[in-house]
């Protein structure tokens, strides 16, 4: 027994060394980082093999089995899940009416841990709130295989729902990738797929909404009430507690037939991902993306229903233990040329699982060897939450400015003006293969060489809408102008730039009279005759090139930048990363004029925290006192400028109560 022991011990201890010794790279990351992370990062290969990898696998494991006992026990739906459902509420309503009958003394918080959640912040900012217990939320209470239609609570994964709709031949209209993502979170946050293109965003797929507000009371908002109904998405929870949805499903075929196209030049991948979504109904792929490998090589993914394999595009299952990764499966075609395959439904929504993305290899760099996939590719890879429990505060801190985790969505057209406008003032120029779209992305031309990336189509048309002011001109009646901050210096965006799906955007402005809700197009990237925009999911994953060689990266200085030319371009950030912009700067990106009615309305300025206290990160993880102070001054100096403007015109316009020969009055000159 101790040599069997001693035996496992030190197997241990040699697998442990030869994987940091392989897999480390705490010895080129800069002294200027806390000793705590750089042994984190030399040790992080084996501690994520040996401790983090079984782990996720065992609680992988668990949680199907458990999910799938209660499936083949319960079934979806039915009388019993309304009625478990019916006491969930009750039991958050209650729970509301105490804290409302106590005065409403802190602001309202669910008491889910942070780490549980899919978002890069450790903290949760939810020390000072009361933490109200909403327990699982999981049930899927209803499957409406004729009206194509899907009733669930937010806690459903989108794992769950690919074992249940599948076999059903049905997908949620946009059926996201990860497994572990919530459907409560796509609704009250950011949803994109790569059929994002023809559907739009995960709340265009949103047919009913049922929250509980402050006081404990239960609201179902259908479009019938627009001005909520569409202030609800990217909210975070402000208005009150998601406690189920009604969405949109699509009818599917057990395959999809993918084209590998690569491309040679920026100019080609922008042609042929416009060509491809131009296409018209029942042409276009179903799904469309590409993955960048450098500035200049690329392959187009387009993806096609199919209902069998054939001999032109042959069976492979990519989710395979053995498989390599998907995204090095498609670098393929740049060597081999173009070829088509038929993949799996299932294995090509979770197709980035086994990789997280890209991001498994920059954690265990090995990760995609053969001999790795043989020995632990079976186990899967190292669950998010895992990860995230797994770190400190000061491993916390550090990571952001060693690691980059950076998703927006953005309208090229708009950048496409905003880089013709560069190249008539003087700056450095971006080509422009039309007026409507850059001949290669413009962030791309600044963004540091991390790869792969991933780009997408061009977006549908959209219904020309009315004409209206801009987003900065248009706030809530009563609401106080917000100031202008001066803006970050000029400098790249950081690091790998993937990016998602092309997205249709939606203008829901003539139903509400003059607002889509947190994501309201300006007037300005509204174009005539087409009215269409180039609205693309922009990421960056991974670590910057200057952590790499052993530099710093200032990961404020770059994001602020990032954030800036989002805000410039008419963009939104993805509040699930980390933000570095001021609460004026998020206001200055999205519309919160709907939301803040919303608020208004049902009682939640003083129950529930403002948006940008739900997502900002931990403190101590940026300082933004200076941009702070400089916001604060300018609006002092705006408001005193307004004052003597006011004057000015009091003077010109009113006459004196009484004549004095001695003094005239004098307009002020300003």
């Amino acid at each position: 027994m101790l040599a069997t022991i001693g035996y496992g011990v030190a197997s241990f201890v040699i697998a442990f060394v030869l994987a940091a010794l392989l897999g480390s790279d705490g010895g080129a990351l800069s002294k200027e980082f806390p000793w705590q992370f750089r042994l984190a990062a030399a040790c992080r290969t084996p501690v994520l093999m040996l401790i983090v990898v079984p782990l996720s696998f065992i609680r992988g494991k668990y949680t199907l089995g458990r999910r799938r006992l209660r499936r083949y026990l319960r079934g979806p739906g039915g009388k019993a899940a309304a009625i478990r459902h019916a006491a969930h509420v009750d039991s958050i309503s209650e729970q509301l009416r105490a804290w409302d009958r106590g005065g409403r003394k802190r602001k309202l918080r669910t008491a889910r841990s942070n780490w549980a959640a899919m978002s890069t912040k450790l903290g949760s900012n939810k020390e000072e709130c009361n933490q109200i217990a909403l327990g699982h939320m999981n049930e899927i209470l209803d499957v409406d295989e004729d009206g194509l239609t899907l009733t669930c609570e937010p806690g459903v994964t989108m794992g769950e729902l690919t074992d249940e709709l599948l076999p059903l031949g049905l997908m949620l209209q946009s059926h996201i990738e990860m497994e572990s993502i919530t459907i409560g979170g796509l609704a009250m946050g950011f949803g994109i797929e790569t059929n994002s293109h023809k559907v739009g965003l995960f709340q265009e797929s949103v047919l009913e909404y049922e929250f509980v507000d402050s006081h404990g009371r239960r609201h179902s908002v259908t479009k019938d009430q627009p001005e909520l109904f569409y202030a609800l998405p990217w909210s975070y929870g402000t208005v009150g507690f998601l406690t189920s949805l009604k969405v949109k499903l699509l009818r599917t075929q057990p395959y999809v037939r993918v084209e590998y196209l690569p491309t040679s030049s920026a100019g080609e991948l922008t042609s042929q991902l416009q060509r491809l979504a131009a296409l018209g109904e029942g042409q276009a792929p179903d799904f469309l993306e590409a993955t960048l490998y450098d500035r200049d090589n690329a392959v187009i993914q387009a993806g096609y229903f199919d209902a069998r394999p054939s001999t032109a595009a042959p069976l492979n299952r990519i989710n395979v233990w053995y498989k390599p990764f998907y995204y090095r499966h498609v670098e393929t075609a740049l060597r081999s040329g173009a070829f088509q395959e038929s993949i799996p439904l299932q294995h090509f929504l979770h197709r980035f699982t086994r990789s997280i993305f890209w991001e498994l290899e920059d954690m265990i760099p090995f990760s995609n060897h053969p001999l790795y996939r043989a020995l632990w590719g079976w186990l899967g890879p190292p669950e998010v939450s895992l990860l995230k429990l797994a770190q400190g505060p000061v491993i916390r801190r550090a990571s952001v400015y060693a690691h980059v985790v950076q998703a927006r969505a953005s309208c090229l057209c708009g950048a496409s003006r905003k880089a013709s406008q560069s190249s008539t003032t003087g700056s450095a120029p971006t080509r422009s293969s039309s007026s409507r779209s850059p001949s290669a992305p413009p962030y791309l031309h600044a963004c540091p060489r991390c790869t792969p990336a991933a780009l997408a189509p061009p977006a549908r048309p959209l219904a020309p809408p009315p004409r209206r002011p801009s987003r900065e001109h248009r706030d809530p009646p009563g609401s106080q102008s917000l100031p202008t901050p001066p803006p970050p210096p000029r400098r790249p965006p950081p690091s790998p730039p993937p990016s998602r799906p092309q997205v249709r955007i939606f203008d829901h402005s003539s139903e509400t009279g003059g607002s889509s809700g947190l994501l309201t197009p300006r007037a300005a990237e509204i174009e005539q005759g087409e009215a269409s925009g180039l609205w693309v999911d922009l990421g960056a994953y991974g670590v910057p090139r200057a952590v790499r060689e052993g530099a710093v990266w200032d990961a404020k200085e770059n994001i602020r930048a990032m954030e800036h030319w989002t805000r410039e371009v008419g963009g939104w950030q993805a509040l699930y990363t980390d933000i570095f912009c001021t609460p004026t700067e998020l206001r200055q990106m999205f519309d919160f004029s709907l939301l803040d009615k919303a608020r208004k309305r049902h009682d939640g300025v003083d129950a529930f925290p403002e948006v940008y206290d739900k997502v900002k990160s931990e403190a101590g993880i940026s300082d933004l006192s200076a941009e702070l102070a400089a916001e604060r001054a300018a609006a002092k100096k705006g408001t005193a400028a307004g004052r003597r403007s006011q004057s000015a015109a009091t003077s010109v316009k009113s006459p004196p109560r009484r004549r004095s020969r001695s003094r005239s009055p004098r307009p002020i000159r300003g």
